[in-house]
């Protein structure tokens, strides 16, 4: 798949009919008053986006999903929300990215464009917006733009932005250095696109696209101290030096924040079974599900 993953993206009606079929099966599975989230990509993947008409038939689409998601929500009670998932080398990738889309574009032109559709104030279709649009938070990707979890939580509340869900998440961390590029090397693989973001002691951040391409250019980059790379390792994970885990991230100041209702929905997001190098594979799929819901009901209490 690699990039393909985001395709049809959000420029694209396959993608808004799409959705719009998850949100009719999500509107009959829902129990009575329980909301429902959909998670998706973040717009589309950066290269793809080449000017302005591409931002516009996104958000043309995305206003058509609002509207669609208040028309469910007025004719079944069942209130369900979109969540734009921020993800290393997409459109929209780091907090201050996603929140400059929501205020700059969704909270203007978008309720512009909703407001058409419905025949409402501007005002009203902005509510909208915010009631069924909002942001799918995984901690993997956010940990990857070397953000501090809690304050890109709290900024997204801070704007009204809807936190969607919360996905539980967990990146590969390394030294830069020959024997982490070493270990990091058993990692490579055919399906999954596994971003790079490198960081310097001076704060400058690289970036690359998949880690067949970062291992092979960062014997250039000598001053580059420490790598995050977009492959989920389990939560529970114990990794041999030199590697690490972006698990360290969730903090009990985290967890706090979780506690506190930011969001309704929390899901545990480990999908790399099938690639993990053997090394590290924890064995039976089940039990390592059973082992991360441990993992994190424990962080819970």
């Amino acid at each position: 798949m690699k990039e393909n993953v985001y395709a049809p993206d959000w420029r694209t009606p396959e993608r808004l009919h799409y959705t719009l079929h998850l949100a009719d099966l999500l509107a009959a599975w829902l129990p009575e008053q329980v909301d429902g989230s959909i998670s998706t990509v973040p717009c589309s993947f950066k290269p793809w986006i080449q000017g302005p008409a591409d931002v516009r038939a996104v958000v043309e689409n995305l206003a058509s999903t609002v509207a669609y998601l208040a028309a469910v929500h007025e004719d079944t009670g069942r209130e369900i929300h979109l969540g734009l998932e921020p993800e290393p080398d997409c459109y929209l990738e780091t907090t201050a990215e996603t929140i400059s889309f929501f205020k700059n574009v969704l909270f203007t032109s978008g309720a512009t464009e909703l407001a058409r559709l419905l025949k409402c104030y501007r005002s009203d279709a902005e509510a909208l917006i915010r009631r069924h649009l909002g942001v799918c938070f995984d901690t993997c990707h956010a940990a990857l733009q070397y953000e501090d979890l809690v304050e890109s939580l709290r900024a997204y509340q801070a704007e009204g932005i809807r936190i969607s869900k919360i996905q539980l998440s967990a990146a590969l961390a390394a030294k830069s250095d020959p024997e982490s590029w070493k270990a990091l090397s058993k990692f490579v693989e055919p399906v999954y696109l596994h971003q790079v973001k490198g960081r310097a002691q001076s704060g400058a951040t690289f970036s690359w696209f998949d880690l067949p391409k970062a291992l092979e250019e960062l014997p250039k980059y000598p001053d580059i101290e420490e790598l995050r790379v977009h492959f989920h390792v389990p939560l529970f994970a114990n990794l041999a030096a030199p590697l690490e885990s972006t698990a360290s991230a969730l903090t009990p100041d985290f967890f706090h924040e979780l506690r506190s209702g930011g969001a309704s929905h929390v899901e545990i997001e480990t999908y790399t079974f099938d690639v993990l190098p053997p090394e590290i594979h924890p064995g039976d799929v089940v039990e390592s599900i059973s082992r991360e819901y441990a993992w994190v009901l424990a962080q819970l209490k």
